[in-house]
Parts: C-alpha cells; sequence; structure tokens
C-alpha cells in the first residue's frame, strides 16, 4: 500500500492495485478501528479506518481529514492542482529557537536508499510525518527542529536546495543540513522546520517578490533566485516557473518568515507526455533517475483508478 500523510493526525492508505483509499487517525485516547459503517473491528490499535473506493476517492479536507468529491488530475490534461492547506489561522506559539543545536542527521547510504526505504527509516527513528506536498511527505524530527522532506521523483527541488546553499545565513530561507540523492532518483532534504502562516501575509510578500520592494536580504534571495532558474532552464526538463506564491510562506524559528520551494516542475507537461510517448520523456530524463516517478503524492491523492492504470500501462511500454 502507498502512504499519503495529512494534518490533523490523518493518513490516506492506497491500496497497492489502486482499488480503494484507507482513511487511517491516529487516535490518542480512543483505540479502536472502524469499517466504512462505523462498525468497530478491533481494540488496542492507535488506528481508525475508513474505506473509499478509487473512483470515489478525491481531494481531502485539510481540516476534518475527510475524503471528497475527486478534482481535476494531471492525467486528465488540467491545470496541476498546489497543495490545499487548513484554513486562514494564526499560529498563538511560534517555533522554539534552536537553543541547544539541532539533532543529528541520520547517518545512512542514501544514495542506496529508495524514498520508500527513507520514510521508514526515518519513520522508525521517531521522525513523525507532519505534511504532504505534490511531490514530497515531510517528517518531523523527534526533538521538532528540523524537519525532511522525502521525494520520489522532483528534479525542480535541486534549485531550491542550491538557493538556499548560495544565500545561506539569509534571514528568508530556511537552514539546510543535508540534501541528498536517492536510489531512482529521488531524494531527502533535512531543513530547518517552519510552520504555515496566514493567507495576509502570503499576498503581502507575494507582492514584494513580483515587484522587486522587499529589503536587502528578500531582494538577494529574489535575485539569486531568477538566477539559478536561469541555470536549471536550460538543463531541467519540463522545468516549470520561478515565483513567489500563497503557498510559499512559513514562520520559522523566533517567529521569521521564510520562503519554501519557489521553484516547480510542469508537472501536467510531463505526465501527459509520460502518456503519449514515455520512450521520448526517457530520452531527456534517464529512466534510472526517475524510477518512482508514478510514486509522487499527487497521482495517489488525486487521479483515479483508471487514469493510475494509464500511467502505468504507459510506463510499462518503455522497457519492453
Amino acid at each position: 500500500m502507498r502512504c499519503a500523510l495529512l494534518p490533523a493526525d490523518y493518513v490516506l492508505l492506497t491500496a497497492a492495485d489502486d482499488s480503494s483509499v484507507v482513511r487511517c487517525r491516529i487516535a490518542n485516547s480512543v483505540h479502536q478501528a472502524h469499517d466504512a459503517s462505523g462498525r468497530i473491528l478491533a481494540w488496542a490499535t492507535p488506528l481508525c479506518f475508513c474505506v473509499i473506493t478509487g473512483d470515489e476517492a478525491g481531494c481531502v479536507d485539510q481540516m476534518a481529514g475527510w475524503l471528497c468529491r475527486r478534482r481535476a488530475s494531471l492525467v486528465d490534461g488540467s491545470r496541476i492542482n498546489r497543495v490545499r492547506r487548513p484554513v486562514a489561522r494564526r499560529y498563538v506559539a511560534q517555533v522554539p529557537e534552536l537553543s541547544a543545536g539541532r539533532p543529528p542527521i541520520p547517518g545512512l547510504p542514501w544514495e542506496s536508499l529508495s524514498h520508500r526505504q527513507v520514510l521508514a527509516e526515518l519513520a522508525a527513528g521517531g521522525w513523525v510525518p507532519c505534511g504532504v506536498g505534490d511531490w514530497a511527505v515531510a517528517l518531523r524530527s523527534p526533538e521538532g527542529t528540523v524537519v525532511a522532506r522525502v521525494c520520489p521523483f522532483d528534479p525542480a527541488y535541486w534549485a531550491f536546495a542550491d538557493l538556499c546553499r548560495e544565500c545561506a545565513g539569509n534571514r528568508w530561507l530556511p537552514g539546510i543540513e543535508l540534501a541528498a540523492g536517492l536510489e531512482g532518483g529521488g531524494s531527502v532534504v533535512f531543513l530547518e522546520f517552519a510552520a504555515p502562516v496566514d493567507h495576509p501575509v502570503h499576498r503581502q510578500f507575494a507582492g514584494q517578490w513580483r515587484t522587486a520592494a522587499g529589503d536587502a536580504e528578500f531582494e538577494e534571495v529574489r535575485r539569486a533566485a531568477q538566477m539559478i532558474d536561469a541555470q536549471y532552464r536550460e538543463s531541467t526538463p519540463w522545468r516549470g516557473r520561478c515565483d513567489l506564491d500563497d503557498a510559499r510562506i512559513f514562520r520559522a524559528a523566533g517567529g521569521r518568515p521564510v520562503l519554501i520551494d519557489v521553484f516547480c516542475m510542469a508537472g501536467t507537461e510531463l505526465y501527459r507526455a509520460i502518456l503519449e510517448d514515455v520512450a521520448g520523456v526517457h530520452r531527456r530524463i534517464p529512466r534510472d533517475q526517475m524510477r518512482y516517478a508514478l510514486d509522487i503524492p499527487y497521482i495517489a491523492r488525486e487521479n483515479s483508478t483508471a487514469e493510475i492504470l494509464a500511467l502505468k500501462n504507459a510506463w510499462a511500454r518503455a522497457a519492453r
């Protein structure tokens, strides 16, 4: 089964044959398991289950954790949906300052591990799932100061890692502890933990990004991002835009705002190309560098059983 992580202590598990989705809630006080009708199946387990067929499964209500009517997907050629986040809210407690320093990063042989193995290793070490995006899953360190972004495939993210290195120490970017490539073309990045902020703040900084009206450090980040984007645009097929939108502002230690993931891939065009000519895709991105391209959370969350099967069939044709 594939796992998609949700806020409010929920996860979604997708069956291997993509026929059904199981919604699980981590219950801190009531340890019961329920079937779709609500009947108690077992006690003494920390998960509650609700099964929904693949054709019925759709987007997730990020506040309640329930599945909703399915929306447009990558496969049908519509515009890729951004990650849906909780409704606007303010965080009363700020992310704590890192008074004792950040925890040690696990010393694993990253290049020989797939994203699946890395997720398992981190979870076994006490790292807790704290978010899911279109391309990656995030786990927070046991101490709460670092987050690991584990991704099966996302060439665009290396540009953001380069941006954080280029502007190291800039207060508008999170600190990066480690960025490593994984087997099959995935990646794991350990960076300073940051939490979402409310939407009015988003709009304020997005306007500064577009009009070059920020302070000196903000402008340093914007100029460096444009330079790195131009470099990657020459070497990365299906490169998306470089911009600051409503999902890119977070709050880090001490309450300072930070910019997250200002680069992206043109996902709709890439996955349409996989359907139409996967061999052509592999001529531009070698297969061993995108072995787990169909494992991105967006596909498991948004696509129907028929759409996932179409992608898998197209992918298999290239191996014949």
